[in-house]
């Protein structure tokens, strides 16, 4: 029986039949025991609901959500539809769950795709849509701090740099005294293994791109779970990179470059400057890619503040091309280079195809 029928035969048994005094009396307790009673049922069924549908939705509340996280006015009026069209009973959803937002966004750009519009507005309209979802994860992983190598988790995705060389593996467990990894593989698919106590330095990066790093030193190596792996002494040490605009992923597949020559072509006022790539490139093997850059390891790395054409494959045979700057390069063992590369124009297409492959929405 609920509280409010106990109330009730309680009231039954013990109302006074000849006080009108006293009757009034109860009735009025019961008047307020009953809207107690309904206040707290509400309560615990907002309490209930998931985080972001208990809260009511007004385009006011809305907007002033999507600009604490960073989006301007056509990407909030743009999710805003999105969220009304594919989230009617809990639109403001979209703030409080990753996989939410991202499954309004993939929708969105599904449909997209299959309008009659021309490619260049289409491609326009799927960029906006990953600028949402690139400016809210952004906003979402500033708040974000580790101070302890202990509060790694298994499988996340790190870069080794020992001895001029920098390998990309993930972590494969936690133990008292060390944080184990899967043993690196070089370019041959062999293992990489350091001497006991080689100083080596440890990048890794949240979602929403913000990084951290920490130095530490190779204990030793073993088997864990089947897993070759190596072990890292624990660090207490760990500081905050340089915080990623975009989200990057390991990518780890074949890329061709070319030197780009900025020349003057035709005379006068006719005279006007052009990127000229070289038809001569040079093979090299992208390790990683974002919206923003990508790292490129070579043997024939071009100097620092080189101007370069990339051509490369994402996922599903997608072809990329683009044009970037060589923001740094570092030495690599036995020879080479690691170039690290800022993206300066792309098209639409070969941009929403980054992305595609680096968040797999759309």
């Amino acid at each position: 029986m609920t509280p409010l029928g106990m109330i009730l035969l309680q009231v039954q048994i013990q109302l006074p039949q000849h006080n009108p005094t006293a009757i009034v009396a109860v009735l009025i307790a019961l008047a307020i025991a009953t809207i107690f009673f309904v206040i707290n049922s509400r309560r615990g069924a907002q309490r209930a609901r998931p985080s972001g549908e208990s809260q009511k939705f007004t385009r006011g509340r809305f907007r002033r959500a999507a600009h604490a996280r960073g989006l301007n006015q056509v990407q909030t009026r743009t999710l805003e539809n999105l969220a009304l069209k594919y989230r009617p009973t809990a639109p403001m959803s979209v703030f409080a769950s990753n996989q939410v937002l991202d499954i309004v966004l993939s929708k969105a750009i599904s449909e997209v795709k299959t309008q009659t519009q021309s490619d260049s507005i289409k491609e326009a309209h799927i960029n906006t849509i990953y600028r949402i979802k690139q400016t809210i994860e952004h906003s979402s992983g500033s708040g974000q701090s580790v101070q302890s190598t202990s509060q790694i988790r298994t499988g996340q995705e790190i870069t080794i740099t020992a001895q001029g060389s920098r390998y990309a593996t993930r972590v494969t467990g936690r133990l008292r005294n060390v944080l184990t990894a899967e043993i690196p593989l070089d370019d041959t698919g062999n293992q990489v293994r350091w001497p006991k106590w080689t100083p080596v330095e440890v990048f890794f990066a949240r979602s929403g791109g913000k990084g951290f790093a920490f130095q530490s030193k190779v204990v030793g190596y073993s088997t864990l779970k089947g897993v070759n792996s190596i072990l890292l002494q624990h660090s207490n040490s760990v500081s905050a990179a340089a915080q990623r605009k975009y989200r990057r992923k390991e990518l780890d597949r074949p890329a061709y470059f070319y030197a780009v020559q900025i020349m003057t072509v035709g005379t006068g006022r006719n005279a006007k400057r052009q990127a000229v790539p070289q038809t001569k490139g040079a093979l090299g093997t992208m390790l990683d890619v974002s919206a923003g850059g990508c790292a490129v390891k070579t043997t024939f790395p071009l100097p620092k503040n080189s101007l370069i054409k990339l051509e490369f494959e994402t996922d599903k045979r997608r072809q990329v091309t683009v044009y970037g700057k060589v923001k740094s390069v570092r030495k690599a063992e036995p020879m080479g280079g690691f170039m690290h590369i800022m993206f300066t124009r792309i098209s639409g297409k070969n941009l929403n195809r980054i992305n595609s492959y680096v968040y797999e929405i759309g």
